[in-house]
C-alpha cells in the first residue's frame, strides 16, 4: 500500500487551531488598523481592504492543508476540557437567546427589523423572519442543554442529542436567508464579504457540530477543527470590528460588519473553545493512522468476501446433492 505523505502529521491539529486563533487576531488587526487609510475623505466610504482579504484566504488555505494532515476520524472533548467547553456553549446559547428575544420584542412592539434590517415586506420575508426568531430561541435552548450535558458527563460522546442539535443550524440557515433578502446583500462584494463569510462559516460549523453531537455520519477531527476555527476567525473579528467602527464614527459608512452582533461573538467563543478542546482530546488519545484504518477496512471486506464464497460453495454442494 502506498503511503500518503500528507496523512498522519502529529502536529497538524495544533497547527489548525493555532492558525485559526492567530488568523482571528491578525484579521481583526488588519481590518481595524487599515480603516483610517481606506476611508475616502469626500464620500466617507471605505475602499476594499485587500490585505485583510488576502490574509484571510492564506489562513484558510493553511488550515485546510493542516486539517487534511490530521489522521484521525473522531476524538471527543476530554474531561479536562469539559468545563470550558460547557461554559462556552452556555455563553453562546445565552447570548443567542437574549439577542433573539430582544429582536422579537423590538419587532413586535417597535416594528424594528433585526439586522441588517432593510428588506422588502412580503409573505416570504415574514415567514423567514418568524423562522429566524423562533429557531434563535430554540437554538439557544439546544446549546444551553448541550453545555450542561458536557459539564455533567465530563466531556462529549456520540448521541448526546438527536434532533435538538439541528435548531442552531436552522437559525443560521434562516439568518443567511434573511441576509440575502435584505438590501445589505446588494452592496459591493468588498463591503459584504466579511458578513457573508461569517454567516457561511457559522452555518457550516454548527452543521458539523450537530453531526458531532448527534453521532450521525462520519465526522473527522480535521474537518471539525477546520470549520470551527474558520467560524471563530470571522465570528470573533466581525463583532469587535463593528464595535470599534461604532466608536470611531464610521458605522454608517462601513457596511462590512453590519450583521455582526453578540450572537456571533458567542458562536465565535464556542467555536474557538471547542477547537482547542478537540485538540486536547487528540493530544490525550493516541493518534490512529489512516493506513491502519484502511487495513481494518480491507480486513472486513476480505471477511465479507470469504463469507460470500462459503455461501456460494454451500449452495453448489446442495444443488449437486439434490440432483438425481
Amino acid at each position: 500500500m502506498k503511503k500518503n505523505a500528507f496523512l498522519g502529521w502529529p502536529w497538524a491539529p495544533l497547527a489548525v487551531v493555532a492558525s485559526g486563533t492567530g488568523g482571528a487576531v491578525l484579521l481583526l488587526t488588519a481590518r481595524v488598523a487599515l480603516m483610517p487609510l481606506l476611508r475616502d475623505v469626500d464620500t466617507g466610504r471605505f475602499a476594499t481592504n485587500v490585505p485583510a482579504m488576502v490574509l484571510a484566504a492564506v489562513v484558510l488555505a493553511a488550515m485546510a492543508v493542516f486539517a487534511f494532515g490530521t489522521a484521525r476520524d473522531r476524538v471527543d472533548v476530554p474531561v479536562s476540557r469539559s468545563l470550558p467547553t460547557g461554559l462556552a456553549a452556555l455563553l453562546a446559547g445565552g447570548v443567542l437567546g437574549f439577542s433573539s428575544l430582544v429582536d422579537s420584542f423590538r419587532y413586535f412592539f417597535g416594528e424594528t427589523l433585526p439586522p441588517p434590517g432593510q428588506v422588502q415586506e412580503s409573505t416570504v420575508t415574514q415567514l423567514v423572519l418568524f423562522g429566524l426568531l423562533a429557531f434563535g430561541v430554540l437554538g439557544a435552548v439546544a446549546l444551553v442543554r448541550w453545555g450542561l450535558q458536557t459539564i455533567a458527563e465530563g466531556g462529549t460522546r456520540r448521541g448526546m442529542s438527536a434532533f435538538g442539535a439541528l435548531a442552531p443550524v436552522m437559525w443560521a440557515w434562516f439568518r443567511l436567508a434573511w441576509y440575502e433578502m435584505s438590501y445589505a446583500s446588494t452592496v459591493g462584494w468588498s463591503e459584504k464579504c466579511y458578513d457573508f463569510l461569517m454567516v457561511i462559516f457559522e452555518l457550516l460549523c454548527l452543521f458539523k457540530l450537530a453531526r458531532f453531537v448527534s453521532g450521525v455520519g462520519k465526522t473527522t477531527t480535521g474537518g471539525m477543527l477546520f470549520w470551527a476555527m474558520a467560524a471563530a476567525m470571522f465570528a470573533l473579528s466581525g463583532p469587535i470590528t463593528h464595535v470599534l467602527m461604532y466608536f470611531t464614527g464610521g458605522a454608517e459608512a462601513y457596511q462590512a460588519s453590519n450583521l455582526s452582533g453578540v450572537a456571533d461573538f458567542g458562536i465565535g467563543v464556542l467555536a474557538l473553545t471547542f477547537g482547542w478542546s478537540l485538540w486536547r482530546g487528540y493530544r490525550e488519545a493516541p493518534p490512529v493512522l489512516r493506513e491502519e484504518e484502511e487495513l481494518l477496512e480491507e480486513g472486513d471486506a476480505a471477511y465479507d468476501s470469504s463469507l460470500d464464497s462459503l455461501f456460494v460453495l454451500e449452495e453448489n454442494e446442495a444443488s449437486e446433492y439434490n440432483q438425481p
